[in-house]
Formats: structure tokens, C-alpha cells, sequence
């Protein structure tokens, strides 16, 4: 008869542990490949340069595969001067750009860190904002008054981060030439809550050194009455006036007969693309709406505002007061504004001899054809008839651009041609209208240009989604010429994503010609930012 014994638990357990440690472990998988090749950390030396410089990498496993690996630097191909056992020595070729290096080997890509690229345009050094807008910029300009800061102007509800719920910045922010906000209680914008409701999609100073504000918004500075566009101050305080009204209940509410509302009385319905002032002190806005507002005061009552509605669409003419201006774009026999552009308008410039350009997807302008560009005269809104396009763009125009000191304005779309000539989405126009032959641009890859300035000195920026210009990468960004040629030495800046909506040219704070760009972007020169970046150019 057999005898089982019964050992305690513990003991088992002690048993068990103590023969599993006696046994020989057993690998179950092969050890993973190490990396025939591999950078090591570090920076390389010199960390950034220009081109034909030469520059070490930390990097092992290439001593012995001279002439068998490529060995790229912003994605292209490099000289290799010398190979150690944990370096290598290469040149930075002649359109390099910003960007990270890799080794491919044996059809294997193997990538290091970042080389920047040093050119005669880059980042201002002295720009701190890089935290920018919590939302897009649509413009900046000048500060009246004050030297080297700047307004700028959009849909966003903080800047750098210096808002607070007793000095929010929504909408509007004053700057200085670092792009910080000023936010001293002697300088800051006194917006309040903004422009409620919408955007500020421009800002322009005035003769009278107050601004005047316009997009889409119902609401500033916690005023009620406001169409779109209204006048600010220079610390964009809205201005007021104190109106008298209709009381109807003057025994219970005495203070009813009166209300403190935006002093100009005027607006549209819809969005106001861009408003400009005249010589004379008048008021043109530009952008999609049907209908001009104002309201009637003497009639109205402290709860009920009687509004005196006019249909007008796409460009109408004010007063400095807001009053409409029935001798512009009206036809007085029907008590309506003229038809204006049959579609879309999608910027407006304001150019030499007193004329407004609009452009957009539109083919009609009045009664009269116009290829989604038409200009016309600031005196009465008629066609501006020595501004001739021909035929105009097969496409839609989504941005343009005026250069007053060189007196060219660029085009770009999603058209191929203007007046029948290939022009490939980019176009440069002189202030008659006809095409600039001078100019061409390259072939684009991989996206399309879909902002294009001139700067005073003659240079050409042009951003976008493109990957490549004429054959060459330049992701998102390239500074050409007046011809449309890439310029040498301009063309060095890593990756732009996003989209650019204006250009300002300034003087940095040591003294090179410098650029503000705003928009609504992420990246420029492959360094995060955020709707903003200063530039400086070197000559």
C-alpha cells in the first residue's frame, strides 16, 4: 500500500521556488539586429552654417562603407569628405535646407539631428512670440504714433499667453518689435471682450488716429449695434456717443431717454473683407453682404433699436459718420445699391489712381463682364475702365497683393490662366491691369502657392503647400526675384505649414530690413510658431 504525504503549503511552495532557481534558464527568442548604423546624441558641429560648409555628424557604423551610403542633409544628397569610426565629415550642399539629416544604406534609413542652414533670410533673433495667437491673424499694421509696434488683428483669444480674465486679448493686440503684447496698464488695447460674435479681418488707421475695425461681429467692447465695422481709438476703446430715445416709460425708468452706442452709425449685414478710408474722409467697405444697416435713434427706445435696412451688395461707400453715400454704386430710381459681383469676393486692395480692386470667384461686376477681377473708381463705384484684364483668371483668385513703391499687384488661385496666358496659379499684374511678362513662375510640386508679395526692394515671397519650386524643395516658402527665379542664399529655411494672410515690412531692432508675417500656420522654418513670425533679411 502506497503512502501520500501531505506537506504544508509554505513548505511546497519553498520546494518549488527553490528547484525552479536551480534550473538553466532557457532563451526563447533570438536577440534582436543591432543597427549596423546609428547616430549617437548630440548636435553636430558646427550646429548650423551656410552652404559649402563643412559640418561633423556623430554617427557609427559608416567606417568601412566609404562609396556604399548616401548621406542626405534636408533631403538632399551630400558630399562626404572624410568617415570616422564614430563621425563623418560632410559639406552642406548648395540648396540646402533647414532640416534633419539621415544615412540610407542598403535601401535603410537610419536619421540624426538637425542641421539649420544659415541664409540671408531667417527668423529675427530678437522675436520672443513665438507662442503667438491662439487663433488666426488676419492683419497687422503700423501703430499710430508709436515707433516699431504694431497692431495686429484676427480670430483669437489670447496672445502669448499674456490675457487674463481682468485684461483678456481677443481680437486685437498691441505689439512690440519683439512681437511681445504690450500689456502695461499705460499701453495695453483695452478691448475688453473684443469683437464678440465673429473676426476682425482688418484694421486700418485713419486720419483721424483712430482705427477702423471690420469683419464679422455684432458686438465690441461689450456695446450692442455694431454691423461688421465700427471706429476705435488708439487704445481700441470703441467711440461713443450718447444718444436720445424714445421713452415710453419716463415715471419708472427716467435714464430711458438716452443710450451710449457706437459712434458710427453704419454696417452691413454679412462680413466686410476690407474697409478703407478715402482722401475725403469717407468710409469704402468691401466684402460679401446684400444689405447696408444703420439705426434710427430718434425712434427708438432703449430695448428696441429701429434699424433702416438698404439693399446693397458687395461695395458701398459711408460717410465718416456711417451714413450711406447714395452717389456711390446706387441706383436712385430703384432705392437700392447697383448689383455689384454676381459671387464670391475674397480680397479687395486699394490702388494708384484712387481705385478699388476687387477680386474673388466672380464673372460679373454691374452688368459688365469681369473675370473674377474687377477694379473700380472710388468716386462713384463705376468700372474703373483704365484697368483692363481681358478675360481675367479661368479660376478663382484667393489672395492678392499691392506694392505702391513698385506699383505691382500679385495674384494667386486655383486658376491656370489670365487673359488666356498660362500663368500656373501666380500672376504679377501692373496698375493698368495687364499681365507683367517679366514675371513667371516655376513649376510648383506637391501643393500650390497660395500667398504671393512683393517686397519694396523688388524680392518676391511666395507661401503655400508645395513641396518643391521648379525642381528644387522648398517646403512651403521661397523668396524669388522680379523674373520668378529662386534667389541664391534666400532659399534656405526648413518647413512652413499653414497659410499666410499679410505681409508687413518693417526695420528690426537692428536695423535690417525685416518682414511680419500673420496668418494661420504652425511652423515656419521648421520651428513652431504660432500665427506670427518676424524676419530678417540680410542683404
Amino acid at each position: 500500500m502506497k503512502k501520500f504525504w501531505l506537506l504544508p503549503a509554505g513548505m511546497a511552495l519553498f520546494l518549488f521556488a527553490c528547484t525552479k532557481d536551480n534550473q538553466t534558464r532557457v532563451q526563447l527568442y533570438p536577440e534582436g539586429p543591432k543597427a549596423e548604423i546609428r547616430f549617437l546624441d548630440g548636435l553636430p558641429s558646427p550646429s548650423q552654417g551656410r552652404a559649402g560648409a563643412p559640418v561633423t555628424f556623430k554617427v557609427l557604423g559608416l567606417k568601412g562603407k566609404e562609396n556604399n551610403f548616401k548621406f542626405l542633409m534636408g533631403q538632399l544628397e551630400t558630399e562626404v569628405i572624410t568617415v570616422g569610426d564614430s563621425t563623418v565629415t560632410v559639406r552642406v550642399p548648395e540648396d540646402a535646407i533647414t532640416g534633419g539629416a539621415a544615412v540610407v544604406y542598403n535601401n535603410q534609413y537610419y536619421f540624426g539631428p538637425e542641421f539649420r542652414v544659415r541664409g540671408n533670410i531667417s527668423i529675427d533673433p530678437a522675436f520672443t512670440a513665438f507662442n503667438g495667437a491662439e487663433g488666426t491673424i488676419f492683419d497687422v499694421v503700423p501703430a499710430t504714433g508709436l515707433a516699431n509696434n504694431y497692431i495686429v488683428a484676427g480670430s483669437f483669444t489670447n496672445y502669448q499667453n499674456q490675457g487674463s480674465p481682468a485684461a483678456p486679448i481677443i481680437n486685437l493686440a498691441r505689439i512690440n518689435g519683439t512681437g511681445a503684447p504690450m500689456t502695461g496698464s499705460g499701453d495695453r488695447l483695452l478691448t475688453r471682450t473684443g469683437a464678440e460674435g465673429g473676426a476682425v479681418y482688418a484694421i486700418a488707421p485713419m486720419s483721424t488716429s483712430q482705427y477702423l475695425i471690420s469683419g464679422f461681429f455684432s458686438r465690441y467692447n461689450e456695446r450692442d449695434g455694431i454691423s461688421s465695422i465700427t471706429r476705435v481709438y488708439q487704445r481700441a476703446q470703441l467711440d461713443t456717443s450718447v444718444v436720445t430715445l424714445v421713452n415710453t416709460d419716463p415715471i419708472n425708468n427716467p435714464n430711458d431717454d438716452r443710450d451710449t452706442v457706437a459712434t458710427f452709425n453704419g454696417g452691413v449685414n454679412g462680413v466686410i473683407r476690407r474697409a478703407f478710408e478715402t482722401t475725403s474722409g469717407q468710409i469704402i467697405a468691401v466684402g460679401a453682404f446684400t444689405e447696408y444697416r444703420s439705426y434710427f435713434y430718434e425712434r427708438s427706445t432703449k430695448s428696441a433699436k429701429v434699424t433702416d435696412r438698404v439693399l446693397m451688395n458687395t461695395v458701398l461707400r459711408m460717410n465718416s459718420n456711417g451714413t450711406l453715400d447714395s452717389t456711390f454704386n446706387y441706383d436712385l430710381a430703384l432705392h437700392r445699391g447697383k448689383p455689384g459681383v454676381n459671387g464670391a469676393v475674397s480680397e479687395a486692395l486699394r490702388i494708384s489712381g484712387n481705385r478699388i480692386v476687387i477680386v474673388g470667384n466672380f464673372t460679373n461686376y454691374n452688368g459688365s463682364a469681369a473675370g473674377r477681377i474687377v477694379a473700380v473708381n472710388e468716386s462713384d463705384g463705376s468700372v474703373a475702365t483704365n484697368f483692363n484684364t481681358g478675360t481675367g483668371a479661368d479660376g478663382v483668385i484667393t489672395a492678392a497683393t499691392y506694392n505702391a513703391t513698385t506699383g505691382r499687384i500679385l495674384l494667386t488661385g486655383e486658376f491656370r490662366n489670365f487673359n488666356g496666358t498660362p500663368v500656373n496659379g501666380v500672376v504679377m499684374l501692373k496698375t493698368d491691369g495687364s499681365i507683367d511678362t517679366g514675371f513667371t513662375l516655376a513649376p510648383v510640386e506637391g501643393g500650390m502657392v497660395t500667398f504671393a508679395t512683393q517686397l519694396n526692394s523688388g524680392r518676391i515671397l511666395i507661401a503655400g503647400n508645395f513641396h518643391k519650386y521648379n525642381g528644387k524643395i522648398r517646403p512651403g516658402f521661397g523668396v524669388l526675384d522680379a523674373s520668378g527665379n529662386a534667389i541664391q542664399g534666400y532659399n534656405n529655411l526648413g518647413a512652413f505649414s499653414g497659410t499666410v494672410y499679410k505681409a508687413l515690412e518693417r526695420t528690426t531692432e537692428q536695423g535690417y530690413p525685416g518682414v511680419i508675417l500673420v496668418g494661420n500656420f504652425s511652423r515656419f522654418d521648421n520651428t513652431e510658431v504660432r500665427n506670427i513670425v518676424f524676419l530678417e533679411i540680410r542683404n
